[in-house]
């Protein structure tokens, strides 16, 4: 080691402590991100790219990487220079990146070097340059920390990238039980909470970041001085707040069930029959886990409503994509954005992961030279994520336009079963009338739905739902009760879909009938 290292060096007088002064550790719950690493280093490689929004706690996990490879460990921020991690202080003369590294690349010793943030000077030549160096001097290693890290091309062989996944249930109900301890240490908190209750708490703050479950918590603590059952609701209002602040991932409350679906008897008993091959018991039966669905057909028929009712059924937490809103001006922001998806779900398992309208975001029209292979990449994201995963995430993909979709995504076994969603028959539109009626608080035995039924031949769902909005609006205007009349009225006045554009409705179900079950 150099001298400028050396004398900052200052071995731990235990270590085997298991908790640093930046972030609360646990050796036994980090044992598999440290794993990875140790095998990463063990393979030769130099640079580790480690992807989170978690840097405190990737420095915790670095810190134990260091302990098993044997070597000290140094930590660089654009604040404090190149510094032992864990012991902290000041290097002035480290404070630029560029002479950071230097000084790792000098070191005569095997040291691991971790920097923070570092993903934005990876554009400078001479970074880039002293990394390569760094690379291939094959002394210690070095760690780059950074939310997102796009490594240059020159660096990418060398390089091994590593997403540190989300903090699992059991993180999350360890964490939470030491933060309410910690705040009720002082007395100037109470916790009428049982291990039951904090158990549902730690519950409710799944998929959040450990910093994210933190301001959660002390949020709560704030409120007025008490961590008690009615802070659940709380908590789990304030992830949903967290999750939809990126707006790519949504925490959806659904309140359909099964019971409020008119037909789907076929996407019904399968949902009854999949259900149980969540359980462990399925597993040692020889039954791998449910791995998704893909509900498509004609607009407005219902497909979202029975991925809710779905998740409902299931009890699962549901978790809705906007492929749209994936897209991003900026580059690589992209993908981060759909890595970042799936590390909420999975960080949530088990849950539901719903993309909605699955074309717009993994369309095959489009993904070409015009947007730079942009659509190619999430469409491989998408398949490897589908193919690898290993936490129980249920995905539940719904669209519309299938023919934009590629065919490598619908081929058998990329879902559990692909299902198409007609138009309503007469018996499902009477069902649908008497739903939207007692939606809005009406007795649906009082209006005459058969003939509702006969009326509207060729309205989807939302067709029907929509008419009897307009029956009461224009009930309310003219300062009558809705009748069955007045809704007939309505119906003639709509001009559905299948007639505005029966081509496309035809196409719709012409494949339908020949590439998918029958919902």
């Amino acid at each position: 080691m150099i001298p400028i290292l050396a004398a900052m060096w200052r071995p731990r007088n235990n270590p085997e402590a298991s908790s640093f002064a930046f972030a609360p550790f646990d050796r036994a719950l980090e044992a598999e991100p440290v794993h990875e690493l140790e095998l990463l280093a063990g393979s030769g490689y130099r640079i580790i790219a480690l992807e989170t929004s978690e840097p405190a706690r990737a420095s915790g996990i670095c810190m134990e990487l260091a302990l098993r490879l044997q070597m000290p460990v140094f930590e660089w921020t654009c604040v404090t220079g190149l510094v032992p991690l864990g012991v902290g202080g000041l290097n002035e003369n480290t404070i630029e990146p560029l002479a950071a590294l230097a000084s790792f690349h000098a070191t005569t010793e095997p040291v691991v070097c971790v920097m923070r943030d570092i993903g934005t000077h990876l554009d400078n030549d001479r970074i880039v340059g002293m990394m390569g160096q760094i690379a291939s001097s094959g002394r210690g290693h070095l760690v780059l920390i950074d939310s997102r890290i796009d490594m240059p091309d020159r660096l990418r062989a060398s390089t091994a990238v590593y997403a540190l996944p989300r903090p699992s249930q059991q993180h999350v109900a360890q964490h939470v039980s030491r933060r309410i301890d910690e705040l009720c240490a002082g007395n100037a908190h109470r916790s009428e909470l049982d291990d039951t209750g904090r158990a549902r708490l730690a519950q409710a703050l799944v998929g959040l970041t450990l910093e994210e479950i933190d301001r959660v918590v002390s949020r709560i603590a704030v409120e007025d001085k008490l961590f008690s059952d009615k802070d659940i609701d709380l908590a789990a209002s304030l992830r949903a707040d967290l999750l939809a602040d990126d707006g790519v991932v949504t925490l959806v409350k659904p309140t359909e069930s099964l019971d409020w679906l008119a037909g789907f008897p076929h996407l019904r008993t399968w949902i009854g029959l999949r259900h149980p091959v969540l359980d462990e018991r399925a597993r040692a039966y020889g039954l791998d886990p449910a791995k998704g669905v893909l509900l498509t057909g004609v607009p407005g028929c219902g497909k979202s409503c029975a991925v809710k009712a779905l998740a409902t059924s299931w009890q699962l937490p549901l978790l809705r994509l906007d492929a749209g809103a994936l897209f991003s001006k900026f580059v690589g922001d992209s993908e981060q954005n759909l890595r970042r998806a799936f590390a909420v779900a999975e960080g949530m398992a088990p849950s539901v992961l719903w993309i909605d309208e699955l074309e717009k975001g993994f369309s095959s029209v489009g993904a070409s030279q015009t947007d730079g292979g942009l659509g190619f990449r999430l469409v491989g994201m998408l398949l490897t994520w589908m193919q690898e995963r290993t936490q129980p995430v249920f995905l539940a993909a719904t669209a519309n336009n299938v023919d934009s979709l590629p065919p490598e995504l619908m081929r058998q076994g990329r879902f559990d079963e692909i299902f198409f969603v007609d138009l309503p028959t007469p018996q499902e539109r009477a069902h649908q009338f008497a739903i939207q009626l007692a939606l809005r608080r009406r007795d649906y035995r009082g209006y005459d739905c058969a003939a509702l039924a006969d009326a509207s031949e060729g309205f989807s769902g939302a067709e029907i739902e929509q008419a009897v909005v307009n029956g009461l609006y224009a009930s309310y205007g003219a300062g009558v009760e809705l009748s069955t009349h007045t809704l007939l009225e309505q119906i003639a006045a709509t001009v559905p879909l299948s007639r505005s554009a029966p081509d496309r409705i035809d196409r719709i179900r012409a494949w339908g009938a020949t590439h998918a079950r029958p919902a």
